[in-house]
Protein backbone atom coordinates (compact mmCIF):
# COMPACT_ATOMS: atom_id res chain seq x y z
CA UNK A 1 0.00 0.00 0.00
CA UNK A 2 1.16 3.47 -0.86
CA UNK A 3 0.20 6.97 0.15
CA UNK A 4 -0.87 9.69 -2.31
CA UNK A 5 2.50 11.39 -1.73
CA UNK A 6 4.38 8.17 -2.59
CA UNK A 7 2.38 7.70 -5.80
CA UNK A 8 2.86 11.34 -6.82
CA UNK A 9 6.62 11.08 -6.28
CA UNK A 10 6.80 7.79 -8.19
CA UNK A 11 4.84 9.12 -11.20
CA UNK A 12 6.51 12.53 -11.13
CA UNK A 13 3.41 14.66 -10.60
CA UNK A 14 2.02 16.71 -7.73
CA UNK A 15 -0.13 15.30 -4.92
CA UNK A 16 -2.94 17.58 -6.11
CA UNK A 17 -2.84 15.95 -9.57
CA UNK A 18 -3.13 12.50 -7.99
CA UNK A 19 -6.00 13.67 -5.77
CA UNK A 20 -7.73 15.16 -8.77
CA UNK A 21 -7.69 11.77 -10.48
CA UNK A 22 -8.76 9.94 -7.32
CA UNK A 23 -11.75 12.23 -6.77
CA UNK A 24 -12.53 12.71 -10.46
CA UNK A 25 -12.42 10.14 -13.23
CA UNK A 26 -11.23 7.26 -11.01
CA UNK A 27 -13.44 7.83 -7.96
CA UNK A 28 -15.76 4.84 -8.48
CA UNK A 29 -13.13 2.36 -9.62
CA UNK A 30 -10.70 3.24 -6.80
CA UNK A 31 -13.11 3.07 -3.86
CA UNK A 32 -12.41 -0.60 -3.22
CA UNK A 33 -8.62 0.01 -3.21
CA UNK A 34 -8.56 2.98 -0.79
CA UNK A 35 -8.31 2.81 2.98
CA UNK A 36 -7.65 5.46 5.63
CA UNK A 37 -5.43 4.73 8.66
CA UNK A 38 -4.84 7.44 11.27
CA UNK A 39 -5.96 10.14 8.80
CA UNK A 40 -3.58 8.98 6.07
CA UNK A 41 -5.01 7.62 2.81
CA UNK A 42 -3.47 4.40 1.57
CA UNK A 43 -4.02 2.88 -1.83
CA UNK A 44 -3.54 -0.80 -2.65
CA UNK A 45 -1.30 -1.97 -5.49
CA UNK A 46 -4.20 -2.46 -7.93
CA UNK A 47 -5.40 1.09 -7.23
CA UNK A 48 -1.86 2.43 -7.72
CA UNK A 49 -1.78 0.66 -11.10
CA UNK A 50 -5.09 2.30 -12.08
CA UNK A 51 -3.74 5.74 -11.18
CA UNK A 52 -0.54 5.12 -13.14
CA UNK A 53 -2.55 3.96 -16.15
CA UNK A 54 -4.64 7.10 -16.01
CA UNK A 55 -1.53 9.28 -16.05
CA UNK A 56 0.05 7.19 -18.83
CA UNK A 57 -3.06 7.65 -20.97
CA UNK A 58 -2.91 11.40 -20.43
CA UNK A 59 0.80 11.42 -21.27
CA UNK A 60 0.16 9.34 -24.41
CA UNK A 61 -2.61 11.75 -25.45
CA UNK A 62 -0.30 14.72 -24.90
CA UNK A 63 2.42 12.99 -26.94
CA UNK A 64 -0.07 12.28 -29.72
CA UNK A 65 -1.20 15.91 -29.66
CA UNK A 66 2.41 17.07 -29.79
CA UNK A 67 3.13 14.62 -32.63
CA UNK A 68 0.08 15.85 -34.51
CA UNK A 69 1.17 19.46 -34.04
CA UNK A 70 4.66 18.60 -35.29
CA UNK A 71 3.24 16.80 -38.31
CA UNK A 72 0.92 19.76 -38.97
CA UNK A 73 3.88 22.14 -38.79
CA UNK A 74 5.92 20.01 -41.19
CA UNK A 75 2.98 19.66 -43.57
CA UNK A 76 2.34 23.39 -43.47
CA UNK A 77 5.99 24.03 -44.26
CA UNK A 78 5.94 21.58 -47.15
CA UNK A 79 2.77 23.13 -48.54
CA UNK A 80 4.24 26.60 -48.26
CA UNK A 81 7.35 25.46 -50.12
CA UNK A 82 5.22 23.84 -52.81
CA UNK A 83 3.15 27.00 -53.20
CA UNK A 84 6.31 29.10 -53.52
CA UNK A 85 7.67 26.76 -56.21
CA UNK A 86 4.37 26.86 -58.08
CA UNK A 87 4.30 30.66 -57.93
CA UNK A 88 7.78 30.76 -59.46
CA UNK A 89 6.68 28.37 -62.19
CA UNK A 90 3.59 30.47 -62.83
CA UNK A 91 5.71 33.59 -63.24
CA UNK A 92 7.90 31.72 -65.71
CA UNK A 93 4.84 30.61 -67.66
CA UNK A 94 3.53 34.18 -67.69
CA UNK A 95 6.83 35.35 -69.18
CA UNK A 96 6.69 32.60 -71.79
CA UNK A 97 3.14 33.59 -72.73
CA UNK A 98 4.17 37.21 -73.04
CA UNK A 99 7.01 36.23 -75.37
CA UNK A 100 4.64 34.08 -77.42
CA UNK A 101 2.21 37.01 -77.71
CA UNK A 102 5.04 39.17 -79.04
CA UNK A 103 5.99 36.44 -81.53
CA UNK A 104 2.38 36.12 -82.69
CA UNK A 105 2.12 39.89 -83.15
CA UNK A 106 5.32 39.91 -85.20
CA UNK A 107 4.13 36.97 -87.31
CA UNK A 108 0.84 38.74 -88.00
CA UNK A 109 2.73 41.84 -89.08
CA UNK A 110 4.96 39.79 -91.39
CA UNK A 111 1.99 37.91 -92.82
CA UNK A 112 0.22 41.20 -93.50
CA UNK A 113 3.31 42.52 -95.29
CA UNK A 114 3.59 39.34 -97.33
CA UNK A 115 -0.07 39.56 -98.33
CA UNK A 116 0.36 43.19 -99.36
CA UNK A 117 3.40 42.30 -101.45
CA UNK A 118 1.53 39.45 -103.06
CA UNK A 119 -1.38 41.75 -103.90
CA UNK A 120 0.99 44.31 -105.41
CA UNK A 121 2.63 41.57 -107.44
CA UNK A 122 -0.74 40.41 -108.73
CA UNK A 123 -1.66 43.98 -109.71
CA UNK A 124 1.64 44.38 -111.53
CA UNK A 125 1.12 41.10 -113.36
CA UNK A 126 -2.38 42.19 -114.34
CA UNK A 127 -1.08 45.53 -115.62
CA UNK A 128 1.61 43.81 -117.61
CA UNK A 129 -0.88 41.43 -119.08
CA UNK A 130 -3.22 44.32 -119.94
CA UNK A 131 -0.33 46.25 -121.45
CA UNK A 132 0.65 43.29 -123.60
CA UNK A 133 -2.92 42.81 -124.78
CA UNK A 134 -3.35 46.46 -125.58
CA UNK A 135 -0.03 46.69 -127.32
CA UNK A 136 -0.91 43.67 -129.44
CA UNK A 137 -4.20 45.27 -130.26
CA UNK A 138 -2.48 48.54 -130.96
CA UNK A 139 -0.07 46.81 -133.30
CA UNK A 140 -2.87 45.14 -135.13
CA UNK A 141 -4.65 48.44 -135.52
CA UNK A 142 -1.61 50.17 -136.69
CA UNK A 143 -1.06 47.46 -139.30
CA UNK A 144 -4.66 47.87 -140.32
CA UNK A 145 -4.23 51.60 -140.69
CA UNK A 146 -1.09 51.18 -142.71
CA UNK A 147 -2.72 48.74 -145.01
CA UNK A 148 -5.64 51.10 -145.53
CA UNK A 149 -3.43 53.97 -146.43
Amino acid sequence: MKTVADIAKEIGVSKQAVWKRIKGSLSTSLQQFISTVDGTVYIEVDGVNLIKQAFNKKSANEDATTDTATIDDKLTGMLSDTIAIMKEQLLGKDQQLSEKDKQITELHRLLDQQQQLHLMEQKNMLQLTDNKKSSLWDRLRSKDKKSQE
